[in-house]
This record gives structure tokens, sequence and C-alpha cells, in this order.
């Protein structure tokens, strides 16, 4: 990159990369969904489905944002670029995700908020756990499943973990313009 050629905006690459991770999510989302698996019981199952999820598919996401922004930029990227590219792509995927969550949840299945209800009922019941502790416990994860508490609630989450995934992969990825290189 020569001294007049301006850097690459990270916003626009996040868009970009925060859509397709976006998109990746919601892709195992249905694919969990159709298949029953989102309504296992299983354990492992839901940790699979948590791992991919929370870490990664957002590392993914990020990892190839970076990629792309520092082919953008002639191999340079520093630290605070790709903090902030992470945290961005993770803000990014989280809109998505949660939007089509709650679109899919409200229009296309709208059982599978009561269905994932019962499943968490049966797995309390099985812990011996009493019908006023079951139900409360089920209020309060029907009231973070709404729509005004799930998207904002996602979006900051992810933001969250994106920014300390990035934390690393930045520290990993970075490659600083020198003066010399200018």
């Amino acid at each position: 990159m020569d001294s007049t050629s301006t850097p690459p905006s990270t916003a626009r690459v996040a868009l970009k990369y925060g859509l397709l991770t976006g998109l990746a999510m919601i892709i195992l989302y249905m694919i969990m969904n159709l298949s029953g698996l989102a309504f296992s019981a299983n354990r492992g199952v839901g940790l699979f489905n948590s791992f991919a999820t929370l870490f990664l598919i957002p590392c993914i996401g990020i990892v190839l944002a970076i990629k792309d922004f520092k082919s953008q930029n002639s191999g340079f990227m520093s630290y605070g670029q790709g903090l902030g590219l992470g945290s961005l792509v993770g803000g990014v995927t989280g809109a998505v995700s949660s939007a089509f969550t709650t679109l899919y949840n409200a229009f296309i299945d709208p059982t599978a908020i009561s269905r994932t209800l019962d499943i968490q009922r049966q797995a309390m019941e099985d812990q011996n756990m009493d019908d006023a502790q079951i139900d409360q416990a089920l209020a309060i994860t029907e009231k973070m499943l709404a729509p005004s508490v799930a998207i904002p609630v996602t979006i900051l989450m992810l933001i969250f973990f994106c920014f300390i995934y990035s934390l690393v992969i930045s520290a990993i990825m970075k490659k600083e313009q020198n003066e010399l290189q200018v």
C-alpha cells in the first residue's frame, strides 16, 4: 500500500463477515431445528451446539475477516484494528442471528419456545426439583426468550465473546506497519 491510498474500512469488512458468520449460525440453527436435535435432551448435542455457536463459528468469522482486511491492507493490521474488527463482526453476527431466531420463533415455528421449555421442565424434574422451583426457573427463562430481551442480550453477548476472542486472534495475526514501510 502506498502512502496515498487509504486503508480498507474495518466496518465494511466486519459487515461482510458479520453477515456471513450470522448466516452460518442461521444454517446451524436450522439444521438443529429441522433435525429435531435442538429439542433433544442429549447433553452432548447441547454442548456441541453451544460450542459451535459461541466459539467455533465466531472465531472462524473473525479469522476470515482479519485475513480479508490484511489482504486489502498490504498484509498489515494493527492490534487495535483486529480488536475492532472482531467486535464489529460479533455485533453484526448477533444482530443477524437474533433477528432471524426471533422471526423463526414467531412465524415459522411458534412452538419452538414451548418445546424448549418442556425439555427444560423435564430435565429439572429429573433432578428432583420441586414444582415451585421449576415454575420460577421457567418463568425467568421465558422472559429471557422474549424478543425484547433476547435480541439485545444476544448482540451484547456476541460482541463480548468476539472481543475476548479477538484479543487472542489479533495478537497472533497482527502485523504492524512501521515508519520505514510506509
